[in-house]
C-alpha cells in the first residue's frame, strides 16, 4: 500500500454486508496488527469516525466532513498529569 504507514504493513481489512433481523449490517475488521504497532490507536478512532460518517451516509444521503465536529488526536494526546497538577 503505498504511502500507508508501516504498522499497517502485513494487516488485513476485512467488509462483510449481510441482512439481520430485517436490515443491512456491516461486518468489518482491520486484522494481523504487529503487536507493538504505535498507530493502532489512532488507526482504531479513524475507522470508528469513518464508520459512524458512512453510517450517517446510508441512513440520511447527507456527507459529513467532521464527526460530531470533535477532533481526536492521538498522536499527541493530553498529558493527563499536567492537567491536574494545573500544569498544561
Amino acid at each position: 500500500m503505498e504511502g500507508a504507514s508501516e504498522d499497517w504493513v502485513g494487516t488485513d481489512l476485512e467488509f462483510k454486508i449481510f441482512r439481520q433481523l430485517g436490515k443491512t449490517m456491516l461486518y468489518f475488521r482491520h486484522l494481523n496488527w504487529q503487536k507493538n504497532a504505535k498507530s493502532f490507536p489512532h488507526c482504531s478512532i479513524d475507522w470508528a469516525i469513518f464508520l459512524i460518517k458512512l453510517k450517517d451516509f446510508a441512513e440520511s444521503g447527507k456527507g459529513r466532513p467532521q464527526a460530531y465536529d470533535m477532533p481526536i488526536n492521538m498522536w499527541n494526546p493530553p498529558n493527563l498529569r499536567a492537567l491536574e497538577q494545573g500544569l498544561a
